[in-house]
């Protein structure tokens, strides 16, 4: 008989499993909000040109990918730990 890892995980827990849906979650929304900040940055600059507050736009959507980023990892290193 093979050991099961998961017995051992601490994804195991009631509170593994919930930090890992609130990560899966706002991995999904921060995401989304860095695609949409840096989508309409691009609109402003093909429509209006460069404007000085698209430089605090363009941090903020950096911002999100990389939040979003580093909680795909919180998310691998479940499946990984879970994996039969």
């Amino acid at each position: 008989m093979k050991p099961q890892r998961r017995a051992h995980s601490r994804w195991a827990s009631p509170w593994g499993e919930f930090a890992y849906r609130v990560a899966a979650f706002l991995r999904a929304v921060a995401l989304l909000a860095g695609v949409v900040i840096a989508g309409l940055v691009l609109v402003h600059l093909v429509h209006d040109g460069w404007a000085s507050y698209l430089l605090q736009a363009c941090g903020d959507a950096g911002m999100f990918l990389v939040a979003g980023i580093l909680l795909q990892l919180v998310v691998l290193m479940r499946n990984r730990a879970v994996r039969p």
